[in-house]
Order: C-alpha cells, then sequence, then structure tokens
C-alpha cells in the first residue's frame, strides 16, 4: 500500500450492522446510543454515528448515514436502517429499513430474499444480552 493511500480516510460499508446494533441496543435498554462500534473483517474498530432513531410500542429503529471516506462511490450519503422488535417465536426479528437491500440470487451464503447483512458483518454487532 501506497504512503498517499495510508493515510485516507476510511470509509464505512456497515451501516446495516451498525443500525442493527444501535437497533438492539436501544430495543435492550430503551434508549438508542449516539454512536455504536462495529469491528471491521480485518479487525479494526470503527465508530458510526447514528443519524436517527426511536423506541416505541416494543421496538427499536436506528438509521446510519454512509459515509465513504475519502474514496466515495455513489452510495455515498445513502440512509440505512434496521429495526428490531420481538417475534411470537423466541428471537428476535430483524428488519431493514429503507436503504438496505435484499439479496436477488443465489449463490452467496445466504439466500435469495434475505438482508445484504453478510454474516461477517452480523458478527460484528453482536449485541450482548443478559
Amino acid at each position: 500500500m501506497s504512503a498517499k493511500r495510508e493515510n485516507l480516510r476510511i470509509g464505512f460499508s456497515t451501516g446495516a450492522a451498525a443500525a442493527a446494533k444501535a437497533a438492539a441496543i436501544g430495543w435492550r435498554d430503551g434508549a438508542i446510543p449516539d454512536a455504536v462500534t462495529i469491528r471491521l473483517p480485518k479487525g479494526q474498530e470503527l465508530r458510526v454515528p447514528i443519524a436517527e432513531s426511536r423506541v416505541r410500542n416494543g421496538e427499536a429503529t436506528a438509521v446510519v448515514v454512509k459515509d465513504a471516506g475519502d474514496d466515495p462511490d455513489v452510495t455515498h450519503g445513502a440512509r440505512m436502517g434496521a429495526t428490531i422488535r420481538p417475534t411470537a417465536s423466541p428471537g428476535l426479528l430483524i428488519a431493514g429499513e429503507a436503504g438496505v437491500g435484499r439479496l436477488a440470487k443465489p449463490g452467496l451464503v445466504l439466500p435469495p430474499g434475505e438482508l445484504a447483512l453478510s454474516p461477517t458483518m452480523a458478527r460484528a454487532f453482536r449485541p450482548k444480552f443478559p
């Protein structure tokens, strides 16, 4: 990696994981933090600000705005959100809000129709529940 590239401000494409983590914390605690820390696949940690949040009627929603860093692409500024609410069966339903895509074709780890939240990024959000 050249010295010029080493000094670039990194962006993040982990907005869905950050939104899901913030929403999970909000669901658990009744309040969503202003920012959450996400561990990236290579081990670095990234603090992601939460742009919008709400906790009501047993569910929590958080939204982040994508920051593409010093190498922006067309998704820079996109809003990505997640809602967490209890389900009838044990567990949580993680429902993507506007900006979180769904897989369209087979061939990846997850089947078509699932949220475009890779298992690596899903592990990054890991809320801690008692």
